[in-house]
């Protein structure tokens, strides 16, 4: 898929409420029964929802504790507003915190420092819970940004360190409404598997968990539990399905309006080392031709294990093709193909030794270090259904350490910038630095540039460009290990900006916070810190429609919150004066799923009767409403442009026409602007 087609994304979620303005006042964009309540946050302001902080003991004499890290990379000071729901240990309450233009606060213990802000949490115990964390005074919403890393001391018969995993806070647009997806889950002798559900709204849901076998054996079950806000419940595989050995886990949201967050952590049973499950929505691989998956390695004592799920209820004849600067055939591309039958799993373990032992042209015997990214394509050319991801491990401790990782689908790569953030240089810790191209696009290299930031006070120490590291092939990898040694030093912490100088392939990055401040020190335990870029859609258009007919005028305006990624949208249009000859309708709300096609939608309203759009990735759209309820009109047509086709959207018109029960039609032309 070309990056040149994602404008469509916009355009259909910009054009329902264009035709909510452009038809004599108003056409609304859906049922009531699809309506979702928009939450308009202010343009300074961003509200993060972390889904645990802890410090609590576990199994195998486990003890986790959660570093936070907050970081402003804006250019004013910003202010924090804590709240923080106790799920064990009591102590919910709230806190206020500043952050400076720039700063990266790095905080060891969060649930000690929560303690200090003013939230009453005890000071000893096991205490579990949700976080807010509610930004105000940005210099732009996406400049807060929270990231968490969970641990716990290895084993006393294994080298000192700690072992964990990280994520980060979920903006509004990621959080759950609909159905997700927790893959590549299991329980054996190795690992064992937690799943947890969080309310991140205002209100109280119910969500289920379902556990669907993907290695053909009978076990199956579900729970269900109903979370005031900010509640978290968590389960252990076998409490959701007994027998669960290989599979994943449906989540949904059963009863309530609010949204919800879901993720698994697969512990190793010896070292307890986590790797943490993101969730898969269902609507982010609508119409996506391939899937991404940022890296697959064999070297003396690191190797990949790959999972790949069909969820879906057909089979899936799946095409690996694995691209490394060590497979020795022309294109460094080794292939693989399996097929999945609907709702399997497979876990393929030590990938590179799979292709080896299947004879895969250009892998030769072990030895050599393979490093590259993974592409995986569908025959039919669509990978909706598929869920593929890997956890990349080393063995230690008497068990293994590592982390997990999802790919990416095609055409949600980054083209502009991408930031990463808690990157860590210390006697406890490094950080290595990873980039992919995704050649999606044309054969030919890109270039990046890569800017680090001193998170003390947010000045650049450094900038990476103009040689071999920053140039990616087609579907090139590269890392720089110790990142911030090679080329800050002195600097103990900092975050990182990523941008394309050169070259139409969109790219991935991403970090690795290892423990052990130099390879071989501690226990070598990694942390994958995923790039955030701009995938959120937060925008208000206002303007007027004017009958070129009657001269009749009034005003319009609508707003739209959505996610590119997950490509989901809801958002509000009003409209202002006189509507086929009646008083103006209430404000219009709508949710929907947006693919890159475009494509033809339809949708029934109880005012506008059955409503028709089609849209070109071009942003040029048409529309036309049939059987519409009123005395006075039966039917409307509509065409308009969204200028320029993309995020960056201007100016929205529209021009239609209303025909009358009675005979004759009436013009109207509709005007919306974006607003600051």
């Amino acid at each position: 898929m070309r990056p040149r087609y994602l404008p469509s994304l916009l355009v259909v979620a910009l054009l329902l409420p264009v035709f909510g303005c452009g038809m004599l006042g108003g056409l609304r964009s859906g049922g009531d029964s699809k309506a979702r309540v928009l939450v308009e946050l202010a343009p300074d302001s961003s509200t993060l929802f972390v889904p645990v902080i802890l410090s609590s003991s576990g199994l195998q004499d486990a003890f986790f504790t959660s570093e936070m890290v907050l970081t402003n990379r804006g250019t004013t000071q910003a202010s924090i507003a804590y709240t923080y729901v106790a799920s064990n240990g009591g102590g919910s309450g709230s806190g206020n915190d500043t952050l400076a233009p720039g700063e990266q606060r790095v905080i060891p213990d969060a649930i000690s420092y929560l303690r200090s802000r003013g939230v009453p949490i005890p000071d000893s115990g096991n205490r579990v819970g949700t976080l807010r964390v509610a930004f105000t005074g940005l210099s732009s919403a996406s400049a807060g940004a929270v990231t968490v890393r969970t641990t716990t001391p290895v084993p006393p018969t294994a080298p000192t360190g700690r072992a964990g995993l990280a994520y980060a806070g979920v903006a509004a647009p990621q959080l759950l409404t609909g159905t997700a997806y927790l893959c590549g889950l299991r329980e054996n002798a190795f690992d064992r598997t937690n799943v947890a559900i969080q309310n991140a709204g205002d209100a109280d849901v119910r969500i289920r968990l379902t556990f669907l076998a993907g290695d053909g054996s009978s076990a199956t079950g579900s729970v269900e539990d109903t979370l005031s806000p900010g509640g978290f419940k968590q389960y252990r595989l076998p409490d959701i399905a007994s027998g669960a050995a290989n599979g994943f886990v449906r989540a949904e949201r059963v009863s309530g309006t609010g949204t919800y967050y879901a993720y698994a952590v697969i512990n190793d049973n010896v070292t307890s080392d986590g790797s943490f499950v993101t969730p898969l929505v269902e609507s982010s691989l609508l119409n996506r031709a391939g899937l991404t998956l940022p890296v697959v390695v064999e070297t003396s004592s690191f190797s990949t294990e790959v999972i790949l799920t069909n969820f879906s209820t057909v089979a899936k004849q799946v095409t690996l093709a694995y691209v490394s600067d060590t497979v020795s055939t022309a294109d460094r591309t080794a292939s693989y193909t399996v097929t999945l039958a609907p709702g399997e799993q497979r876990i393929l373990p030590a990938y590179v030794q799979l292709l080896r032992d299947n004879g895969a042209l250009g892998i030769g015997p072990a030895g050599p270090t393979y490093t590259g990214s993974l592409f995986a394509t569908v025959a039919g050319g669509d990978v909706g259904g598929l869920f593929l991801g890997a956890r990349t491990s080393n063995p230690g401790g008497g068990g293994r350490y590592g982390l997990f990782y999802a790919s990416r689908p095609f055409g949600t790569a980054v083209t502009t910038e991408a930031w990463l953030y808690g990157l860590q240089q210390n006697a406890e810790n490094r950080t290595n630095l990873a980039l992919i191209s995704t050649g999606e696009v044309d054969s030919n290299p890109i270039t990046l540039r890569i800017e680090i930031f001193d998170g003390a006070n947010g000045s650049k120490v450094a900038t990476v460009e103009g040689d071999p590291t920053t140039t990616l092939a087609r579907r090139g990898f590269k890392q720089i290990g110790t990142i911030l040694n090679q080329y800050a030093g002195g600097v103990s912490q900092a975050y990182a900006r990523v941008t394309r100088t050169s070259g139409q392939n969109g790219f991935i990055v991403y970090a690795v916070v290892n423990d052990g401040g130099n390879p071989g020190e501690r226990s070598g335990d990694g942390a994958f810190v995923a790039l955030d870029t701009q995938t959120a859609v937060n925008a208000t258009f206002s303007g007027a429609w004017n009958n070129t007919t009657f001269g009749s005028t009034g005003n319009a305006s609508l707003t739209i919150t959505g996610d590119s990624y997950t490509q989901s949208y809801s958002g509000t249009s009003t409209v202002d004066g006189n509507v086929f000859g009646s008083a103006a309708p209430p404000p219009e709300m709508y949710a929907n799923i947006f693919t890159p096609s475009g494509g033809t939608f339809t949708t029934h309203s109880s005012f506008y009767g059955d409503v028709t759009m089609t849209v070109l990735p071009n942003g040029t759209f048409t529309m036309s409403a049939e059987n519409i309820p009123s005395v006075n009109v039966s039917r409307a047509t509509c065409s308009g442009t969204i200028t320029p086709p993309g995020p960056n959207a201007q100016t929205i018109t529209a021009g239609s026409t209303i025909f009358f029960r009675g005979g004759g039609s009436a013009n109207c032309v509709t005007t919306l602007n974006r607003q600051p």
